[in-house]
């Protein structure tokens, strides 16, 4: 727990005399947390300011899920429900300026775009952090100076956690070739944060554009989006239909939007947490459960011969030709393209096409 006091631009600290409340959450994930929290209280009793702790098993409760996401789940749910019953409007974290260079660098190695390199946003609705640009040293240094104990959090000596490793090994060696580094990455998130905002409002338009009346969006009008805003409509359109249902969304990987996007008539893609994507009518639809085969593949459940030249099948076109042995070998040495076939011209006569059906599966050789 920090007292009252705010950075000013001059780099002294000013006092604020609003009313103020203290919380703290133990994740039980270490035997001294029980401590910490007990320094926290009695720090919050000798400043008179009324004091609210909170305690779970995390480990326990988390099961297979991300231990650290969950942590921070667990405890914002916890300071947003001692905020509604005091009736506080912010919650202020003690986040500081190295806290914002090792995410930006945890975000890039996990290969974020713009959003993780924004890292940590200096407000966020309710959240407010004060000392994002902060150094650690001057916090301690004006603990030490005041008098104020404090508690060090040993696990954060630990190099099982990614974090913990960018910081005690990787930051070093960085800062190395660079002695500024912490400011290079804040400067960086700082960029990344403003035109990260400028593109989040030109989702919110595209996604108005593309949306169709279903849950689901318009696959011609997507498609002529720039692919940034694309991926971008997807995430937040997914967003958007799946925590109605229930779902605990989350934001899409760039597999799953690269997936989605390339996504042919008929086919379909599973989403994190039950959802999935499918292409009908050219169209991208979500849904909770696995759908149903689209009407079209059973309403022209027809054979049609393969035809040498240009063919039409429904809404899907074709080019058949003829090559040469030695024209084929030239194509088998380049490779084939994603929607080239080459086959024997003796199969030309036994060759049809269908529209797919329920239950069919392909059996590939070296594959069970």
């Amino acid at each position: 727990m920090m007292p009252p006091l705010l950075q000013c631009p001059d780099g002294g600290f000013h006092r604020f005399h609003e009313q103020r409340f203290a919380a703290y959450f133990d994740h039980q994930l270490r035997p001294q947390s029980a401590a910490e929290g007990d320094l926290a209280a009695s720090l919050a009793e000798s400043l008179s300011v009324p004091f609210y702790r909170g305690a779970a098993p995390v480990a326990d409760l988390a099961g297979d899920q991300n231990l650290e996401d969950y942590a921070r789940r667990l405890r914002y749910r916890f300071l947003r429900q001692v905020a509604k019953m005091v009736g506080a409007t912010r919650i202020a974290t003690a986040h500081h300026a190295a806290d914002q260079a090792e995410t930006l660098l945890l975000h890039l190695f996990r290969g974020s775009g713009l959003e993780g390199l924004a890292a940590i946003a200096p407000q966020e609705r309710d959240l407010i952090r004060p000392f994002l640009q902060v150094q650690k040293k001057d916090i301690l240094n004006l603990l030490q100076a005041e008098g104020i104990p404090y508690a060090q959090d040993e696990s954060n000596l630990s190099m099982q956690y990614m974090r913990n490793r960018i910081r005690l090994d990787i930051m070093p060696r960085l800062q190395a070739l660079n002695p500024r580094l912490q400011e290079s990455l804040l400067a960086a998130a700082e960029i990344c944060r403003a035109e990260n905002e400028l593109l989040s409002q030109a989702t919110v338009g595209a996604l108005e554009d593309c949306r169709l009346p279903s849950e689901g969006l318009r696959g011609a009008m997507l498609a002529r989006l720039p692919l940034a805003l694309q991926r971008r409509v997807l995430r937040l359109a997914y967003e958007e239909y799946a925590m109605p249902r229930g779902l605990f969304a989350g934001a899409l990987g760039y597999g799953h939007t690269e997936a989605i996007l390339a996504l042919a008539e008929g086919a379909m893609v599973a989403l994190p947490r039950g959802a999935w994507a499918y292409r009908a009518g050219g169209d991208i639809l979500f849904a909770k459960s696995k759908p149903a085969m689209p009407e079209i593949c059973e309403k022209r459940d027809f054979l049609q011969p393969l035809r040498l030249g240009k063919g039409e099948i429904g809404d899907f076109h074709y080019q058949a030709d003829v090559v040469s042995a030695e024209q084929a070998r030239a194509i088998c040495e380049k490779g084939l393209g994603r929607w080239e076939i080459l086959l024997p011209i003796g199969w030309l006569s036994q060759l049809a096409f269908r529209f797919r059906r329920e239950g069919d599966a392909i059996a590939a050789a070296g594959m069970e």
